[in-house]
C-alpha cells in the first residue's frame, strides 16, 4: 500500500463502528461530495467486490458526510463466521460420539465431556463471529481507502464527530 492509501485507511478506521449498539450493524462513516443516489451508484462495484448484496446496506448522505450501514445478518454470515460454525459442528459431533462411547464406562465422565464440548463450542462460535466482523471491517476499510485514493469521491471522516 502506498502512503496515501495507508493514510486513507487510518482515517476510515476512525469512522468505523464494528457493532452498532442500536441494531448490531457494521457502520462506516466518511465525507463525500456526492448525493445519496450518486454515491450509491459509485459504491455498487465496490460492494460487489467485497460480496455485500445491495439490499443489505443502508446509505445516508447528509451535510457532506455519509454513513454506510451493513446489516447484522451480513456481518454474522461472512465466510469466517460460517467456517467457525462448520468447525464447531464437527467438534460437537466428535465430542458427542466420544461421550456416547464413554457412557458405558461412566455417566459422570460423559457429562464432563459433553459439558466441556458445549462450552468450547460456544467459545468457538463467538470467536468466529467476531473474526467475521473483523474481516468484513478490514475489507471495507481497504476497499474504501483504495476508492478514496483513486477517485477522490469519498474521504475519511476527518473532523466529523463519530458517535
Amino acid at each position: 500500500m502506498t502512503a496515501s492509501v495507508e493514510s486513507f485507511a487510518h482515517g476510515f478506521k476512525a469512522g468505523l463502528v464494528m457493532e452498532d449498539a442500536a441494531d448490531g450493524a457494521v457502520v462506516l462513516r466518511g465525507r463525500t461530495v456526492l448525493d445519496a443516489r450518486e454515491l450509491g451508484h459509485a459504491l455498487l462495484p465496490l460492494l460487489r467486490y467485497i460480496d455485500i448484496p445491495k439490499d443489505a446496506i443502508k446509505l445516508a448522505v447528509h451535510d457532506g458526510g455519509f454513513e454506510l450501514r451493513i446489516s447484522r445478518r451480513i456481518a454474522e454470515t461472512s465466510r469466517s463466521a460460517l467456517g467457525a460454525a462448520r468447525t464447531t459442528l464437527m467438534f460437537w459431533l466428535v465430542a458427542g460420539l466420544a461421550g456416547a462411547s464413554l457412557m458405558r464406562v461412566s455417566q459422570g465422565l460423559t457429562l464432563l465431556v459433553w459439558s466441556g464440548a458445549l462450552l468450547v463450542g460456544a467459545w468457538m462460535l463467538r470467536r468466529g463471529s467476531a473474526n467475521g466482523r473483523t474481516m468484513l471491517a478490514a475489507r471495507l476499510v481497504s476497499a474504501f481507502s483504495v476508492m478514496a485514493h483513486e477517485h477522490k469521491l469519498i474521504l475519511p471522516p476527518g473532523d466529523m464527530e463519530a458517535p
